[in-house]
């Protein structure tokens, strides 16, 4: 992607907020004209304004124009490289989907667990009022996330399109073969979890490294490692299980 620019630089501390003009020129023009495209002018005034407001750096937040940002002064921002919200491939997603939203409470937090790259793609939905951490890792389009204590996402996972995380129930009280399910609980996903399109992630859960989760489940209950699980709710059919991207090297196992 046009953006892997940005990620480059993203993935290298020492270049972030050292915007010198030996570095451009020396870059790939093209590559950055497209990637400055596809952010647009509203989406990287905002991107440094959030960046240098937080972090003091100018590049550590990446929005694109359509997405829609109110984060609280007081909020807790900890971005050692880059958190990319809504910028993508024009060739891959259609205008039409609509922008993101992110809004962060004071007492909301965002850490980013690598000095690489998190990204989190077009018309998600990210509610952060407690604990929001997430390592190098790509949720795809029109996520949700909802975080009112702690969501904790691991480095190299795959999560697919309008998956829903939330580590709350709102205000409803919700029974399981006769068993009161918690109200709220903290959401871990490991390391190398691969997450379905059209899942839903429930408070208290636990996914263990390298489980995959099989399209439009419900995940109530933890997920051991390396197990592929399915349905509603979510039930093991597969131990030991292994995937990788096709895009990487890495396999996960």
């Amino acid at each position: 992607m046009d953006l892997g620019t940005l990620e480059k630089w993203g993935g290298r501390s020492d270049l972030i907020g050292d915007l010198s003009l030996e570095r451009l020129r020396t870059a790939d023009h093209g590559r950055l004209l497209r990637s400055a495209r596809e952010i647009g002018i509203r989406g990287g005034a905002k991107s440094v304004y959030y960046s240098l407001r937080h972090t003091g750096r100018p590049v550590a937040f990446v929005f694109d124009n359509r997405t829609s940002v109110s984060i609280a002064r007081d909020a807790t921002i900890d971005i050692p490289a880059l958190f990319l919200l809504g910028p993508s491939a024009p060739r891959i997603v259609h205008r039409s989907l609509g922008g993101s939203r992110l809004f962060v409470t004071a007492d909301g937090t965002i850490r980013v667990t690598t000095d690489s790259v998190a990204r989190i793609g077009p018309g998600s939905l990210l509610n952060i009022q407690g604990e929001f951490s997430i390592g190098q890792t790509h949720l795809s389009g029109q996520a949700r996330v909802y975080c009112r204590e702690s969501i904790t996402i691991g480095d190299g996972c795959g999560i697919g399109w309008a998956v829903e995380i939330l580590d709350n129930n709102g205000m409803q009280d919700f029974w399981v073969d006769g068993e009161k399910r918690p109200k709220t609980g903290a959401v871990e996903i490991g390391d190398g979890v691969w997450i379905g399109h059209h899942t839903t992630v429930s408070a208290g859960v636990t996914i263990g490294d390298g489980a995959v989760v099989a399209s439009n489940s419900a995940v109530l209950d933890d997920v051991p490692p390396r197990t592929l699980v399915a349905g509603t709710p979510a039930k093991v059919v597969r131990d030991d299980v292994r995937w990788e991207r096709n895009d990487r090297s890495d396999v996960h196992d």
